[in-house]
């Protein structure tokens, strides 16, 4: 008879062994959501007064961050989390791209 111990995960039973491997499965944290200002089809006023009821800022603050566009969000992140903000970001009207930070060489200087 074959014998084994395991855990019971949606009335499946899972071997030990296949924990260790799933915890050595690495997160991937590498994406940013980058503000990139305003889309077309809605007033500037209303896309800022909606991106800071959203992220519960004040209205100076979410001007601000139009102002300074492009303005880092959110940053080190999954894809699936960049692309949830993202998302919700467009509902507003504002423009943003999520950006994968593990080859962005930006900060690197030639000289």
């Amino acid at each position: 008879m074959f014998h084994f111990t395991g855990h019971v995960f949606n009335n499946c039973v899972i071997p030990i062994f296949w924990e260790s491997l799933c915890e050595s499965v690495v997160v991937d944290k590498n994406f940013r959501v980058i503000l990139l200002g305003f889309s077309s089809g809605k007033g500037e006023y209303y896309i800022e007064k909606e991106f800071a009821e959203l992220f519960k800022i004040s209205a100076e603050k979410s001007r601000e961050m139009f102002r300074s566009v492009p303005t880092t969000i959110r940053e080190n992140i999954t894809l699936e989390e960049a692309q949830k903000y993202e998302k919700i970001i467009s509902k507003t009207g504002a423009s943003c791209e999520v950006e994968n930070m593990k080859f962005n060489i930006s900060g690197l200087s030639l000289a």
